[in-house]
């Protein structure tokens, strides 16, 4: 998070502890927020890859997202189930997501969490939660 520009409400340092607690908070601490580890092996699941990690993960990757693309595009990890305004909606990556809700927080005009986290939700990306934001 180093290359991001750090915004005098929120530092990066206080961003990072409130993201550290809300994950040690789930039973599944890995998953809660996707890495860019996590998300990089759920790419090459989809792309066939049978060796990355283990089967449960390998189910869960293409249970829980699809992969899209187009010509001459990266491909894009996207929520594969859920409710209309869900699927298809581009992954959160862990590392970025202080970026995400800086950019959605001035995108709705400096906002409070609500207005910045249906900003981040519904026009940028999915699986980030409104207890980070």
């Amino acid at each position: 998070m180093s290359s991001v520009q750090e915004v005098s409400w929120l530092t990066i340092e206080a961003f990072d502890n409130v993201v550290a607690s809300f994950i040690t908070k789930h039973k599944h601490q890995e998953k809660v927020l996707i890495s860019h580890e996590i998300y990089n092996d759920a790419v090459k699941v989809h792309k066939g890859q049978n060796d990355i990690r283990d089967a449960n993960f390998r189910f869960w990757a293409k249970s829980k997202f699809a992969l899209s693309s187009g010509p001459g595009e990266p491909d894009i990890l996207c929520k594969r189930e859920g409710s209309d305004r869900q699927i298809g909606k581009p992954v959160a990556i862990k590392e970025n997501l202080y970026s995400y809700i800086v950019d959605g927080h001035t995108r709705c005009d400096h906002g409070a969490r609500d207005p910045t986290f249906k900003k981040v939700i519904f026009n940028i990306i999915y699986y980030i939660f409104a207890n980070v934001i």
